[in-house]
């Protein structure tokens, strides 16, 4: 149809006249619900309500779009006829009488427009401000996905250095260690990047992991306990603890001596 406006889907809605009105007096709750059917057919083609610009809906075709009772449905447009809300047309369509009384001013028109306009530069705003946001975590994301890829990819010699100790002092207290034995390369890369872990994150000196490591394995209980990087991490403070009283020394400079006769004795 020329007329027909198929993508409006809404229409405004005045509620003191909905409320207040006559119709509220005219007509039963059920008519009040037919006629909001009616406002939505016509909103969708300028007031009226038909099938095309000449031909009316048959009663039977509009009764089932609006899934209502024919001889209701009937009663309530004649009612709306006799009331002179709606009009019948020389064509047999029907025609809201006041269409325009159910449709914007200029004035309301202008007012709404403004409020979009307004609306639509602040959506704007809050949009750039969050793309930019976004856009600034994916650089900073970015980066630390480039930080930790060099990390990964390029361990520190010291890293490799004591997850090797830790692996040959296991294989010396058992040579058939079931967690070095079936060790994957990622198994490899990952106790490299645990030992990077109690460095960089947990603040340890290179000095510090190697006496920790010689100690525990030598330590009878501990031995059979620490048999990966990720645990030696985890436990490392209490291990600390432990070499200190066990040995009767003081601080760290005292364990380091141990190991330093330890070692002179087995060479």
């Amino acid at each position: 149809m020329k007329d027909r406006t198929t993508d409006k889907f809404w229409f405004p809605w005045w509620p003191d006249k909905w409320i207040f009105g006559s119709i509220r007096i005219e007509f039963s709750p059920a008519e009040r619900g037919i006629w909001v059917d009616m406002l939505s057919l016509a909103s969708k083609d300028d007031g009226h309500i038909r099938a095309n610009e000449t031909t009316p809906y048959p009663i039977q075709q509009l009764a089932g779009m609006l899934i209502i009772p024919e001889n209701i449905l009937i009663e309530a447009i004649e009612k709306f006829i006799k009331y002179e809300k709606i009009t019948r047309t020389k064509q047999g369509t029907l025609y809201v009488t006041k269409w325009d009384k159910y449709q914007f001013t200029d004035r309301h028109k202008r007012r709404i427009n403004a409020e979009m306009s307004e609306e639509s530069d602040t959506m704007s705003a809050e949009k750039d401000a969050i793309l930019n946001k976004s856009i600034e975590n994916n650089i900073t994301e970015n980066n630390k996905k480039e930080d930790n890829t060099k990390n990964n990819n390029v361990p520190h010699p010291i890293d490799i250095e004591l997850a090797q100790l830790l692996i040959d002092r296991i294989l010396e207290n058992d040579v058939r260690s079931s967690g070095v034995q079936r060790m994957t390369e990622a198994n490899q890369r990952s106790w490299i990047d645990d030992c990077r872990k109690i460095r960089e994150i947990d603040k340890r000196t290179p000095d510090e992991i190697r006496a920790i490591i010689e100690w525990c394995q030598k330590d009878e209980f501990w031995r059979g306990n620490i048999l990966s990087m990720a645990t030696l991490r985890r436990k490392f403070d209490q291990l600390y603890l432990k070499a200190k009283n066990q040995l009767g020394k003081s601080d760290f400079s005292g364990i380091q001596e141990w190991l330093k006769e330890m070692s002179e004795s087995n060479g």
